[in-house]
């Protein structure tokens, strides 16, 4: 090993500088880990290969980043100075001893292992791929099942993971949004109900759909209030996730999400997601909306045309309901997010609690 080398693993060593580069390269700077919630993990690991023989992986620089006594994941750091084309390949091969490491003490949670690579290369720029997939020759009717739940499902979507509720908490203060959130209830800095709280009333997003993830059998009724799409139970498997994803994409996963609309000689447009409920007066709907209320000449047989199977429910001759936006059912009445009171005929409360079966269980149901 050079000096260099050693010189750059002692250097990184120290909390302050190994909370500094993960700071700046993960967190774009953001004092996210601070340089006392760090602790030393060994960076050696061993496993037995076919032949008998016990093979040793070293790391240049582990640690275990720790919220008070709460450890949330495992980051390292490899120090290259020139460019290694398997590179990727090793970095599994690290990440997964730490895992099999993991499950020979038999953790009851597995920590989430994260490295990174520093190249100091002076004669080249890194012109190597620094991804698994570029490294191989993926069969095409393959490449959808080489990843998540998401492109099983082929849905085209960003994910974002948090380990702390009030990063996350912060980011949506910012203006960051999200169409679905898996909680766990019990955050390493927070609860998962205050996160719901945050989402709901605080920045009045009530389009979003929330799915706890939880390791007790019951569920505080606090919940509720915040309009859980689901509930899924710890330990908890891919199937599982997919199936949630199945479901928010019946629901919610649909066309086109822009509703159109004339008055006068001027054309209009509202987001689905975005629309409480129509109301129908006379020649005119009334379309009230998260943040704004319209009115276009029209019927509201031709709404339910256009938006069929798109989570809206025809509680009354004229109303029709965004299902997502609806606080309870009660009896002759649904009382929508804002307040508002939609009455609900009685020829057509039979249908609307076979609607929310429907609903709630995935699938559509569409009356006129």
């Amino acid at each position: 090993m050079g000096q260099k080398d050693i010189t750059e693993k002692l250097l990184e060593d120290y909390n302050d500088v190994f909370a500094d580069i993960i700071n700046g390269l993960i967190f774009n700077g953001e004092q996210r880990i601070l340089p006392e919630s760090l602790e030393n993990t060994q960076v050696h690991s061993q496993y037995k290969s076919e032949d008998g023989k016990v093979h040793e992986l070293e790391r240049d620089v582990a640690k275990y980043w720790k919220d008070k006594k709460v450890e949330l994941a495992i980051c390292g750091i490899e120090n290259q100075s020139i460019v290694e084309k398997n590179m990727p390949f090793r970095i599994i091969g690290y990440d997964g001893a730490s895992y099999r490491s993991q499950l020979l003490k038999e953790r009851k949670e597995i920590l989430p292992v994260m490295t990174i690579v520093l190249y100091f290369g002076t004669k080249h720029h890194w012109y190597s791929q620094k991804n698994i997939k570029g490294l191989m020759k993926i069969p095409k009717e393959l490449e959808n099942y080489i990843n998540d739940s998401c492109r099983i499902l082929h849905i085209e979507a960003e994910t974002e993971s948090f380990i702390s509720g009030k990063v996350l908490k912060r980011k949506l203060r910012e203006g960051e949004n999200y169409q679905i959130y898996f909680l766990d209830i019990e955050l390493a800095d927070d609860t998962g109900i205050s996160v719901s709280d945050c989402i709901r009333n605080e920045i009045k997003d009530e389009a979003a759909q929330i799915v706890y993830v939880s390791g007790k059998d019951g569920y505080d009724r606090q919940l509720f209030a915040f309009r859980p799409f689901n509930f899924i139970e710890k330990p908890f498997d891919q199937n599982m996730v997919t199936a949630t994803l199945e479901k928010y994409n019946r629901i919610y996963g649909k066309k086109n999400d822009i509703f159109h609309y004339k008055y006068g000689h001027d054309m209009y447009c509202a987001r689905v997601s975005e629309i409480l409920y129509f109301k129908s007066n006379g020649r005119k709907v009334k379309i009230v909306m998260q943040k704004s209320e319209d009115e276009f000449y029209g019927s509201l047989e031709e709404v339910c045309d256009k938006l069929k199977g798109q989570g809206m429910i025809l509680t009354h001759k004229s109303y029709l309901v965004n299902y997502r936006y609806i606080r309870s059912f009660q009896g002759e009445q649904v009382i929508m997010v804002n307040g508002d009171v939609i009455p609900v005929a009685r020829g057509r409360k039979e249908e609307i609690a076979r609607m929310q079966l429907h609903f709630e269980n995935g699938g559509f149901a569409h009356g006129i």
